[in-house]
């Protein structure tokens, strides 16, 4: 369960209420003039960005002349670099918009991606095949090269239609 938390400014001590503006205060560093970049903090915690979004909706804002995900230049500033080959992983909430980096953790591109709601989560849960055998032991085939590398299949499903395939005369 996410835990309630209540974000204090960097130069002060008082609690930011919910529901409050916060404006992203590096323009010097991000080149931006908008009075509008920020986030506002919301009742589960998260920051919800409020300048510009992706379509995916992630927060953008210019950042060492080019733009760049809001949550990545958050907790580059608040709390270090992503270390690397990591990236940032919504674990808390799920939220594309929050820039709370309380919100993310670094995380391998794998377990980012596992740990989502995608095609390759769902299929890496499968522990059966469709027609209910097990993914798993001598039953389990890895098969694929590119794209599909790591492909799992069924060999009993295998043998079944070996079997039932008709070979045309020559």
């Amino acid at each position: 369960m996410l835990e309630m938390q209540t974000y204090k400014r960097p130069d002060s001590d008082a609690p930011v209420p919910t529901g409050t503006f916060v404006p992203f205060n590096s323009k010097p560093l991000c080149g931006s003039r908008s009075n509008n970049v920020g986030w506002i903090v919301a009742a589960n915690g998260c920051h919800l960005w409020c300048g510009v979004k992706h379509p995916k909706g992630y927060g953008y804002v210019r950042y060492g002349g080019r733009s760049r995900p809001a949550h990545i230049v958050r907790y580059e500033m608040e709390v270090g670099p992503v270390p690397e080959g990591m990236q940032l992983d919504h674990f808390a909430c799920d939220t594309p918009s929050c820039c709370n980096p309380a919100h993310v953790r670094p995380a391998s591109n794998r377990e980012n991606t596992l740990r989502g709601q995608t095609v390759t989560s769902a299929n890496a849960a499968k522990t059966h095949c469709p027609k209910g055998h097990p993914f798993s032991g001598s039953n389990l085939t890895v098969v694929g090269s590119g794209e599909r590398a790591g492909h799992r299949r069924c060999r009993t499903c295998d043998r079944l239609r070996e079997k039932c395939r008709v070979r045309k005369p020559r």
